[in-house]
């Protein structure tokens, strides 16, 4: 994963289209903060790129320890669910602003 978030470091250094942020998705707090820090550098709402490939176990579900089961919970459905909790709280005044009040 490094050599990627690598690639995009340069990529946003060469055409300054890009913010690149490390965030591990599987911590809370990091994806919290994250968000926090989107907000105060007043990034525009469509910048926002969420890459997240997801865990997944080697061991089938009935095999899979409970700390395994967790982690997996934790990446594949709580940080998607947070992200899309901040991103709807940064667009939705976004969304007004140029439509009119949410139907």
């Amino acid at each position: 994963m490094d050599r990627e978030v690598d690639k995009l470091e340069e990529v946003a250094l060469e055409q300054r289209l890009l913010v690149v942020r490390r965030c591990d998705l599987g911590k809370v707090m990091e994806v919290e903060e994250m968000w926090g820090w989107m907000r105060a550098a007043g990034l525009p709402p469509l910048w926002v790129l969420v890459n997240n490939a997801g865990v997944g176990g080697c061991r089938g579900l009935l095999d899979s320890s409970g700390e395994e089961l967790l982690a997996m919970a934790q990446v594949n459905l709580v940080a998607p669910t947070l992200c899309c909790r901040h991103a709807h709280s940064v667009v939705e005044p976004t969304v007004t602003a140029c439509h009119g009040e949410p139907h």
